[in-house]
């Protein structure tokens, strides 16, 4: 899946966040669940 997220404002670049999820979690998954993902921002 992936996610394009605007920066926090529209002054900024743009942030690309791409989340792979394995199809063993996937097929786990139901309408509704909810995932946190913790990300850092580097430079390079």
């Amino acid at each position: 899946m992936v996610e394009p997220v605007a920066a926090a404002t529209g002054d900024g670049p743009r942030l690309r966040v791409r989340i792979e999820i394995t199809p063993a979690l996937q097929a786990r998954l139901q309408p509704g669940d909810v995932l946190f993902v913790s990300a850092r921002a580097s430079t390079g």
